[in-house]
């Protein structure tokens, strides 16, 4: 199986560009472009919650983490991350088709009451038109995510249908 975490859609030139520009010094590359011309976004996690809906006491530390950068630089990631947040709820939004592995709703990433507030976060925008999240359990046993994210570009505004697994929401 391909790896992959977003299947992007081409559409117009990179509209969200002027938002960005005050955080080119902690955004670097261009997967935001991609999430902002894309009609359909496809996403498989397997250790965390998707960067689009993370909330920001969620995605201070594991930004942390992975980058073990000073405090400050943290904070302006994260900022940036919640900037991408507005994506999904604009007027011309792509649909988020978000998989998460089990162990995703299970780690408890800035603690318990952090993970409430995100949990709660993801049962709101699950409720959108424009999203859909299931849920890996853990009985599936091995799959194909056991290696990572996955990242999926699509060229047509007809996504392909997923690979047969085993989700259950």
């Amino acid at each position: 199986m391909r790896s992959g975490s977003a299947c992007c859609n081409s559409r117009q030139a990179h509209r969200g560009a002027a938002g960005w520009e005050s955080y080119n010094d902690v955004v670097q590359g261009n997967y935001v472009a991609l999430e902002d011309e894309a009609v359909s976004i496809r996403s498989f996690q397997s250790q965390i919650i998707p960067g689009l809906r993370q909330i920001e006491p969620y995605s201070r530390p594991v930004i942390g983490a992975i980058t073990g950068e000073p405090d400050e630089i943290v904070a302006r990631r994260a900022q940036a991350r919640g900037l991408r947040r507005a994506l999904l709820t604009r007027t011309d939004a792509p649909h988020l088709h978000a998989a998460l592995d089990g162990t995703v709703l299970h780690r408890q990433i800035g603690g318990p009451a952090v993970m409430q507030a995100q949990l709660v976060e993801l049962y709101k925008v699950a409720r959108s038109d424009n999203v859909t999240i299931q849920h890996l359990s853990f009985d599936v046993g091995a799959h194909a995510g056991l290696e990572g994210r996955f990242v999926r570009c699509c060229p047509s505004r007809q996504a392909p249908a997923p690979p047969p697994a085993r989700f259950r929401s």
